[in-house]
């Protein structure tokens, strides 16, 4: 396989032992997939890394703003910290427009740091339940102790691709016995790490509509949120990033991860009925 390279309460668990960070609302909201609004929109939307240097602190934040109050708004970020799950960020509030979300952690060298957000609104009327929905990224690097986020000088780029070549190795052989456990044939599929997500959507867009791509990808981040963070959290996870599988032929995609030991697949059927596939 290829190398890849409204709520008032909250509560914030911190597992160091463990590694996992998680900042969840005691009352969850499930995301839910409807119909894109193309006048609702994101007008801002970021997921960014700044760091302490001092103190040796990362700070994790992401943020939104919709074009008007939604109905519900929610967000939620994933941060993988040399390719293992460190935390998970979520939040919603309801008739609002912007979400925020941050947190800090210590961290040490080297460190791959890749944190991908959800930004999502759902609006309702007398009529439809609509929504829209937006991914946005981060990556960058803690080498040495310096934090780079652009590998700009050569001995950046070496000591990068170094720790790269590593991580990379530990997710392929880990994917490989997922492959392998399900029975699945590579020739088959297209992968993406989820931290990749955004390619996937990239991928989508150049092969279908915009609004096939936006419920494929919509739906895909209803059964992650269901089936894999709410998971994660519960069992204070700290295990490798999960892979997606795209079918060459679009008809379905595969979610494979493990959990403290327990391998997991989830499966999203892709409907291609009326929906123009473009060449």
């Amino acid at each position: 396989m290829r190398s890849l390279s409204i709520v008032s309460i909250t509560l914030i668990i911190l597992c160091l032992g463990l590694g996992l960070l998680s900042f969840f609302t005691k009352a969850e909201r499930t995301i839910t997939y409807f119909p894109i609004d193309p006048s609702k929109n994101f007008i801002q939307a970021e997921t960014r890394f700044s760091f302490d240097e001092a103190n040796q602190e990362l700070s994790w934040k992401a943020h939104s703003k919709s074009s008007e109050p939604a109905y519900l708004r929610q967000d939620l970020s994933l941060l993988f910290v040399n390719g293992r799950l460190k935390g998970i960020l979520n939040r919603w509030r309801e008739q609002e427009r912007t979400i925020e979300l941050e947190e800090s952690f210590p961290l040490t060298s080297p460190s791959l740091l890749q944190a991908i957000s959800f930004h999502h609104g759902e609006w309702q009327d007398k009529e439809r339940i609509t929504s829209n929905q937006q991914m946005t990224n981060a990556t960058a690097y803690l080498l040495e102790g310096n934090f780079v986020e652009k590998l700009t000088n050569k001995k950046d780029k070496d000591l990068a691709k170094e720790l790269i070549t590593i991580i990379d190795s530990e997710l392929n052989l880990y994917w490989e016995d997922l492959i392998q456990h399900y029975g699945l044939n590579e020739i088959d599929y297209l992968f993406f790490s989820l931290a990749e997500l955004d390619h996937l959507a990239q991928y989508l867009t150049r092969k279908l509509s915009p609004e096939a791509s936006a419920k494929i990808i919509g739906q895909l981040w209803e059964g992650l949120y269901k089936n894999y963070l709410l998971l994660a959290v519960e069992e204070h996870s700290n295990d490798y990033m999960p892979l997606v599988l795209l079918a060459k032929d679009l008809s379905h995609l595969y979610v494979l991860f493990q959990i403290k030991g327990v391998d997991y697949q989830l499966r999203q059927q892709i409907t291609l009925e009326n929906i123009h596939i473009l060449h």
